[in-house]
């Protein structure tokens, strides 16, 4: 959980690794099967205290921005923390208990930098200066990296340029709303999944729809970044109990959480009062949850990814397919395509 790198005058910086314990419930269980979260806060603390008098000391964290703000509480001799599960740009950097934290929003789009002063005598770290530098096309690209890309872009330019068909509409797939209300874009994946499947109703979790389908041509590449994750489709049998179990689990946290384990829905509609949902129909009918309800979902979602756990266990067919093969396919059979906010998931009460 921690990297030291020498420094002059017999300093060294040292770099200390955290992450959030939401690693082992937001990627497929096999990922971290032999893997432990240790306590952030504890972790910090005992790293820090033997490194503090070797020079400056740097938090690396994929935690909330809440849970940096409290271990620079309990840590104030940290130079810095740079931050990144929240996915914002945090600019001008926030200063809690005196420790400056740094974000540098997602996707590659900007580069941080920091330049730290070190104090050979005290050891301490300061920040003197720091910057966000947004990454765009006026960039001078390095011409060393540029010949090692060259022949890997040739190979992708082929396959993932192709125009696969049109997209008629934006598809909305952007964090703050796909993670919290129903999208067109979630409309349109779960209709696709429940359409091959001919299952009665489909689910998926928003945080396998990673960006948006902008209207126009739309290529392989797009249809990559929607969902980068090669999951696939499964055909599962389950109670009406589980499913009203799974869309509680679904609605349990507030927008500004960004939730992955919020679910899009194709053939069911409901209602979210609070943290409560009501009315859940399938076909017009209310949800009966003693029946059994053929339901599409992903691999990830039947392992209990996101805390899905309603899932694990119940009967299954495999299809083999990756959803993200299906999408690629139905775009390219039907040339045009377009999704609307149809009311299945209607919030009531406010936020």
């Amino acid at each position: 959980p921690a990297a030291v790198f020498p420094l002059w005058g017999g300093m060294s910086l040292t770099v200390i690794g955290a992450t959030t314990t939401e690693l082992l419930t937001t990627t497929a269980p096999a990922n971290v099967e032999k893997v432990d979260v240790l306590d952030s806060l504890k972790t910090v603390i005992d790293h820090f205290n033997k490194s503090t008098k070797k020079g400056p000391v740097i938090l690396l964290s994929h935690s909330r921005y809440q849970t940096d703000a409290q271990i620079a509480e309990t840590v104030p001799g940290l130079t810095a923390i740079i931050g990144g599960h929240d996915q914002v740009l945090i600019n001008p950097a926030r200063i809690p208990s005196g420790v400056p934290g740094f974000q540098a929003y997602e996707k590659g789009r900007y580069l941080g930098r920091i330049d730290i002063s070190a104090d050979p005598k005290s050891k301490k770290g300061t920040i003197v200066a720091s910057d966000y530098l947004p990454i765009t096309p006026a960039i001078v690209p390095d011409p060393r990296v540029m010949e090692i890309l060259k022949a890997y872009n040739a190979k992708l330019d082929t396959t993932f340029k192709e125009v696969i068909g049109e997209s008629l509409v934006s598809m909305d797939g952007e964090r703050g709303r796909i993670r919290y209300e129903e999208t067109n874009l979630g409309n349109f994946v779960t209709d696709i999944m429940r359409e091959h499947t001919g299952s009665e109703i489909s689910l998926i979790n928003a945080g396998s729809i990673r960006a948006s389908l902008n209207r126009g041509p739309v290529t392989i590449e797009s249809i990559f970044k929607v969902m980068p994750y090669p999951n696939e489709i499964i055909v599962t049998k389950v109670t009406g109990a589980d499913i009203l179990e799974a869309l509680t689990r679904s609605v349990r946290d507030n927008r500004d959480d960004e939730d992955g384990g919020f679910l899009h829905v194709s053939g069911i509609r409901f209602r979210v009062k609070g943290k409560q949902v009501e009315d859940a129909a399938i076909g017009g009918v209310p949800v009966d949850p003693a029946r059994t309800y053929s339901v599409t979902i992903t691999d990830f979602m039947y392992s209990g990814g996101d805390g899905h756990k309603a899932f694990i266990g119940k009967p299954a067919t495999m299809t083999g397919l990756p959803l993200r093969e299906l999408l690629v396919d139905t775009i390219r059979k039907r040339k045009t395509v377009e999704a609307a906010v149809e009311g299945r998931i209607t919030r009531v009460g406010g936020e």
